[in-house]
């Protein structure tokens, strides 16, 4: 493996960093010099891993569909996405997946943990459902109040889906797959194959381009600390 300190880069390094198991180092010497460079990642990885095993436990309490998520709890983390919406979390069990999941987790004072009120689109009602804030992202602020989070009684509020992929930090809505062939894009951890994102997207050469500049951001913004790989699936 190659040492993660930069002015190092060793092909011989055997030493993993104990906490997120994420980069290697030769030595002692190399992991010390580079802790001020990796501290944040490493918190920020810990955290998504400490995440992955409680949701996957939590998960396994209840009959239903297991809803995999620390990949998007990560990617906010490290400030890729303005936020997470836990839309696989039925409302009747949410405080017990914050008590078990969220909570433990520790993530940090930059999240904001909230519940969204009487929001839907034309295909899907988020009404009740857990949304994860990075209140240190550009676009906090504005979705704050698209979502009115923190407003009591207001009436229904209907976006469209380019609004809600713009939340979500998706680089094509849901709408626009609707004529022509659908994609279904899925990234992946190459180290564990475990699935971190999937979003739909449409055979179209801007499409294709949108999907590319997407996926090269969030590649090189995490680098070695989760190397991923894209896979493209025909879906009709």
């Amino acid at each position: 493996m190659t040492c993660a300190m930069s002015t190092c880069r060793s092909t011989d390094a055997s030493m993993r960093c104990s906490r997120c198991k994420s980069v290697f180092y030769c030595s002692h010497e190399c992991q010390r010099s580079h802790w001020a460079m990796h501290k944040r990642s490493c918190t920020y990885m810990y955290a998504a891993m400490r995440w992955k095993t409680l949701e996957s436990e939590w998960w396994a309490t209840l009959p239903r569909d297991v809803h995999k998520t620390y990949g998007e709890v990560y990617f906010m983390l490290q400030g890729l996405k303005p936020c997470v919406v836990l839309t696989g979390v039925p409302n009747a069990f949410k405080q017990d997946f914050y008590d078990k999941v969220i909570q433990p987790c520790k993530l940090g004072e930059d999240v904001l943990v909230a519940t969204i009120n009487k929001v839907r689109t034309q295909a899907f009602d988020f009404d009740g459902k857990l949304i994860l804030l990075h209140r240190q992202h550009e676009r906090y602020n504005m979705i704050l109040s698209m979502l009115k989070i923190k407003e009591i009684g207001h009436d229904d509020i209907v976006l469209e889906e380019k609004q809600i992929a713009w939340i979500l930090d998706y680089p094509v809505a849901l709408d626009e797959c609707n004529d022509g062939t659908m994609l279904e894009i899925a990234y992946f951890a190459i180290e564990t194959n475990d699935l971190l994102t999937s979003f739909c997207a449409l055979d179209t050469i801007e499409h294709r381009q949108r999907v590319n500049v997407h996926f090269q951001k969030y590649k090189a913004t995490l680098g070695e600390m989760l190397p991923m790989r894209i896979q493209v699936i025909i879906v009709s």
